[in-house]
């Protein structure tokens, strides 16, 4: 876990900082990034590849919403995993106990910026900067023909004998119907395809 986390927003801070005082749990946010309702479930195949393209392993990845939980006024959604999310103002957000209460994850349309976050680690920091598509497109080979919302991330890592960060780039795909349909990770060596984790099923909850 980071020692750490610094906030700096690549848009206003100051409506950021204003819509984190609000109580927004009973207002319709204004765009649902990632479908949210206990005892949704997705079911992944994570691939891993190596450096001339090809899959070197495959596991199943499930993941699913366990509970709800009331936190400073809002409605919030337990994972799997124990992250706690929910769909904000902003889009798409994960609790944080420190500083501002949250974090985004996915900006929605409105949201007008690209958030950034630094994770100051005991042996590095962590730039982690995302930038939304201008619109959904069908996202590229997939098998189930989804369409979604591209997000590039960027990670920085800088360790302390090091003058420029080490970069990490990943493509994450958001449906409003189905939430995560792929995420993509690649190499910091390489640029290569390193990781793609793929939706197989998506089970809705009514």
């Amino acid at each position: 876990m980071p020692a750490t986390v610094r906030f700096a927003l690549l848009a206003t801070a100051a409506s950021f900082a204003l819509a984190a005082c609000k109580k927004d749990a009973d207002l319709a946010p204004p765009e649902q990034v990632v479908p949210l309702r206990v005892g949704h479930t997705w079911e992944y195949t994570r691939y891993q590849y190596n450096a001339d393209g090809r899959i070197t392993d495959s596991t199943t990845v499930v993941r699913s919403v366990r509970r709800d939980t009331a936190l400073a006024g809002s409605t919030w959604y337990i994972l799997s995993d124990g992250s706690i999310v929910q769909n904000g103002p902003q889009g798409y957000l994960r609790y944080n106990p420190g500083s501002l209460g949250h974090v985004i994850v996915y900006p929605n349309a409105t949201y007008g910026g690209s958030p950034g976050y630094n994770y100051v680690y005991p042996t590095h920091t962590l730039w982690v900067l995302t930038s939304r598509a201008a619109a959904p497109a069908p996202v590229p080979a997939s098998r189930q023909r989804h369409t979604a919302t591209r997000y590039h991330i960027e990670l920085q890592y800088l360790y302390p004998a090091q003058s420029t960060p080490l970069i990490q780039l990943a493509d994450d795909y958001i449906s409003p119907t189905h939430g995560l349909v792929r995420a993509d990770l690649y190499s910091r060596s390489t640029g290569l395809l390193q990781q793609r984790l793929e939706l197989q099923r998506f089970t809705p909850q009514p």
